[in-house]
């Protein structure tokens, strides 16, 4: 390691003599192995296993700080998933015959005093005692252990291949320049996700999971021929998922609380069949039954209802509509609610939503606390199953 400003070599004049007669027997040696070919001193950049445990650590290690906004965390991720540098990096190869270090471990940790800015390779290997540093560049964790020395570091420089390197340098340049807006640059690769329906049990003392119903992919449907098949929507899904909660609890089930993607016929036709009631938030100014409500609204500047949430102590104010029967595909009516909430901070949020069958007997208030109930599987359910249970991405 050449002395420069920074950076600072490592004396060890005694290693060097012991290094020059093991290079003379290495060079003995190398013209044969096993049936007589000759091999040259590098071993094949392409012949190396894929990322070790602790390669792999390195990859994962970096979620959460990303999400609490770490720097070096981010640094990491882009490092790790834009420019693929620890992939660069695996590819190197170095001198050493058999090492018990890889390569990876000792460039890496290299990289990471560059980013760091420690001045030399002897604050290197003290920092590579710590546990937190051995961590951060996915090497097992013993806190007061020499993970990797600074004679091992400087035997690796001694012999690294630097052709490898520099063609890594030459591929991460070309990844910036294809990756000047930003944006990960990754190869093409199909993703899988899951995908369900889920019926979620909202009460005052307890969140309860009552059925859960795939979205069929292309290659689990059955009611299409092969030619025609394509993915399954959300809402073929649900219709299905009704029917066996029907089955399975019947009357037991008095409402459902659902997003926007159901105030439509299909649905809407379903809760009546079975005698449900249902709370449906509707968003789309251009679709029936929000689209005549929002019109009637709008000329009526004065609520129907203003008071405070009991609950909450937020002021609330209730524009109601009855009987808005718009919607073509559904053959019934809907008791259309706008709920505006005026938060303690001043903020206002508003509600609108449609109310189904037997859910029309509730008072606005009911209506929209049972509404806001319904975040109650994103927080719970979903954000639980996702971050602890990794049921996002297959």
């Amino acid at each position: 390691c050449a002395e420069s400003e920074g950076w600072h070599s490592v004396r060890r004049p005694q290693r060097r003599r012991r290094k020059s007669g093991r290079r003379k027997r290495e060079n003995k040696d190398e013209t044969t192995i096993n049936n007589g070919e000759p091999r040259s001193i590098f071993k094949s950049c392409h012949e190396r296993e894929p990322f070790s445990s602790g390669e792999v650590r390195l990859l994962d290690f970096f979620a959460d700080g990303v999400k609490n906004g770490r720097k070096l965390h981010q640094f990491e991720k882009y490092a790790i998933g834009t420019y693929r540098v620890p992939q660069t990096l695996n590819k190197l190869c170095d001198g050493r015959r058999n090492p018990s270090i890889p390569t990876f471990s000792v460039v890496n940790s290299l990289l990471h005093a560059a980013v760091l800015r420690l001045p030399s390779l002897n604050v290197l290997e003290q920092q590579l005692e710590t546990a937190e540093f051995q961590q951060l560049v996915g090497l097992p964790a013993h806190e007061g252990s020499r993970a990797i020395s600074a004679d091992t570091m400087a035997d690796v420089l001694d012999s690294l291949d630097i052709g490898g390197l520099e063609q890594g340098l030459v591929d991460l340049v070309k990844r910036a320049e294809r990756n000047e807006d930003g944006d990960i640059v990754e190869e093409k690769v199909t993703q899988h996700y899951h995908r369900f329906v889920v019926a979620f049990l909202i009460a005052p003392t307890m969140d309860m999971t009552l059925a859960i119903e795939p979205v069929l992919a292309t290659d689990l449907r059955t009611d299409l021929k092969p030619k025609e098949a394509r993915h399954e929507g959300e809402l073929t899904a649900a219709l299905r998922l009704l029917d066996r909660l029907q089955e399975n609890y019947g009357s037991f089930i008095d409402a459902f609380a659902l997003d926007g993607l159901y105030p439509c016929g299909p649905a809407m036709m379903k809760l009546q069949q079975y005698g449900y009631g249902a709370f449906i938030i509707t968003k789309n100014k251009r679709h029936e039954p929000y689209r005549f409500a929002q019109e009637t609204w709008q000329q009526q500047p004065v609520p129907d209802d203003t008071g405070r949430d009991p609950v909450t102590d937020e002021l609330v104010e209730f524009w109601d509509l009855k009987n808005v029967d718009t919607l073509s595909s559904f053959k019934g009516s809907v008791d259309m609610l706008k709920a505006v909430v005026t938060r303690k901070n001043g903020k206002k949020n508003t509600w609108a939503i449609a109310r189904v069958g037997k859910a029309k007997q509730t008072s606005n208030r009911v209506a929209l606390r049972i509404m806001r109930a319904r975040w109650h599987i994103e927080n719970t359910a979903f954000h639980q199953w996702v971050t602890k249970w990794n049921l996002d991405h297959c």
